[in-house]
């Protein structure tokens, strides 16, 4: 059973990535690409980079759909992509400066939204969910 408390917890995270979800919805509209693909694009823009074998994982989608995805990306130009120096065998994927753009636009409006919450917030409560929000954080980091 799910305690009061846990239960809030999971009911703000789920909110944070509903919004998170409507950002991304309405950046692929304002682009005119899918959903997944602007969310291919945050989080190739938070790692900065990575392999597409990560990457697929990170997306839980097999790596032929991943390529599908990829190869979109990169016809569109917001997305390149090279053989790893060191391992032929393994590709990097990174934003170009259009997908950096979009990157930067969908993290931004999600800061701007937060700080919108925050903002509203008293003074004294702002400090204490801030602090009890980087133990969350810290406690998911320790169990991932």
């Amino acid at each position: 059973m799910i305690s009061q408390n846990k239960f809030c917890i999971i009911n703000v995270l789920q909110k944070m990535l509903d919004k998170l979800r409507m950002i991304e919805i309405k950046r692929a509209e304002e682009l005119e690409i899918s959903v997944v693909q602007v969310h291919a694009i945050f989080e190739i823009g938070k790692l900065r980079e990575v392999s597409t074998n990560e990457f697929s994982k990170i997306l839980y989608l097999d790596k032929n759909t991943v390529n599908k995805i990829v190869n979109n990306l990169v016809d569109e130009k917001f997305v390149l992509r090279h053989i790893h120096p060191e391992n032929t065998r393994h590709v990097i994927l990174k934003l170009t400066e259009n997908g950096q753009k979009i990157y930067e636009n969908i993290r931004d409006d999600f800061k701007l939204y937060c700080k919108r919450i925050l903002d509203n917030l008293p003074e004294k409560s702002r400090e204490s969910i801030t602090k009890d929000f980087e133990i969350l954080l810290k406690s998911m980091e320790d169990n991932a």
